[in-house]
């Protein structure tokens, strides 16, 4: 019997049509049983998965935010492990089975993620592990890393990501699954720290991997207010006992100042924030091993989302790293400082190419000419190259 029998794949849907083919071709390729919840969908959602997938559960009801959508999902699961996946992600078998394994391994756990990679990008890391930062803002670690191998397993992270992780369906429900308080953003964080401060551990299986497109599912000036409403929640519970950690105030206040000086809309934020500290909260207090480790390391920390031409440029900067077709064409790389040596793999990591960039002078590199895409890195985390020629097309 296979391990996947033991798994349901449960998905929240909204206005997601688009994306229903791929996550189709995924969950029929996973073979397990899978429960989808349309929250409210006008584009006919919720029949076209349906008709894509005609061996699952499909739930419609209301809007009512993600993990809302989650928790109806999982009252009809009758499997011992829940797959979380998002609508815009992709896991295989043998991942997943990696997964199931390690948690019958791994009594203790709740949960377990792979190495979530970015989907247009397989070399670069959209997340390994979840962490929080002083002010509430849960963030995915490694988030936009060039990581060429995968690397070491992570054994006790505060929380695993909700776009694609295993968790037993006991040790859910034991949690009461996610707090419906959230609309969207950082629940994920939540129901892991509640988890942890109940005995239940996580882990981070790194040997298997995952696929998540990065922002497919909203648009960035509502997704700033969810992940600002959910910070001041998610702060006042596991940070500041019911109430927000100290800075946290004049923090907003200086951006708020500053969307205002630029021009940019800025009473939303205010009215979220006003919204939020009138809620009820039940403060929660952590194991003092999770909260040592709840920040993370200097090394996990986030680089910048992708911009016009992929992640790792900034501008016309690779820094430290960017991604590129693999097209033959020739570009140039410059230094505007110190010498920078670094180098040039192709889709599957494998190093082709090593180079050294003297101080304030430049090179020319080929690209790759198959494989679909050359990536070209800085051996240094904190160097920068700038790249010109090529007629490098936008990635965005």
């Amino acid at each position: 019997m296979s391990s996947l029998n033991s798994v349901t794949v449960v998905t929240v849907l909204h206005n997601n049509v688009g994306l229903l083919p791929q996550l189709a071709e995924t969950i029929n390729g996973l073979g397990t049983s899978a429960v989808i919840y349309d929250s409210g969908s006008s584009d006919d959602s919720a029949g076209e998965a349906a008709r894509l997938l005609p061996g699952a559960r499909v739930v419609s009801g209301e809007n009512l935010g993600f993990g809302h959508g989650n928790n109806i999902a999982v009252r009809h699961v009758e499997t011992g492990h829940i797959l979380l996946l998002n609508s815009d992600a992709r896991i295989e078998a043998e991942s997943l089975e990696m997964l199931v394994a390690h948690l019958e391994d791994n009594e203790s756990h709740a949960g377990v993620q792979p190495l979530i990679r970015a989907w247009k990008w397989p070399l670069v890391t959209a997340g390994s592990g979840v962490y929080v930062t002083p002010y509430g803002e849960a963030w995915d670690a490694r988030f936009m890393h060039l990581e060429r191998i995968a690397g070491d397993d992570v054994p006790s992270p505060p929380g695993v990501s909700a776009a694609v992780s295993l968790w037993r369906t006991d040790a859910f429900r034991a949690v009461g699954g996610f707090d419906p308080g959230y609309f969207m953003y950082f629940e994920d964080a939540d129901l892991c720290l509640r988890a942890r401060a109940l005995g239940w551990g996580f882990s981070v299986l790194r040997r298997a991997s995952a696929l998540h497109m990065i922002g497919a599912s909203s648009d960035r000036f509502h997704a700033s207010l969810w992940e600002l409403a959910s910070s001041v929640r998610l702060a006042r519970r596991f940070l500041g006992g019911g109430r927000l950690p100290r800075g946290f105030l004049a923090r907003e206040a200086r951006i708020e100042l500053c969307l205002l000086r630029r021009g940019k809309p800025w009473k939303q934020r205010l009215r979220v924030l006003t919204n939020e500290l009138g809620a009820r909260v039940s403060p929660v207090d952590l194991p003092p091993d999770v909260l040592s480790g709840l920040h993370g390391q200097p090394s996990d920390l986030p680089l910048p989302r992708p911009g016009p031409l992929g992640p790792g440029l900034q501008g016309t900067s690779i820094a430290p790293y960017g991604v590129f077709p693999a097209s033959g064409a020739f570009v140039t790389l410059r230094s505007r400082g110190a010498s920078v040596s670094g180098g040039m793999c192709d889709a599957g990591g494998t190093l082709r190419e090593t180079f050294l960039v003297p101080p304030g002078g430049s090179i020319q590199l080929r690209l790759l000419t198959e494989g679909g895409l050359s990536y070209i890195f800085c051996d240094r985390p904190d160097s920068r190259l700038e790249v010109t020629g090529g007629d490098i097309p936008s990635q965005g």
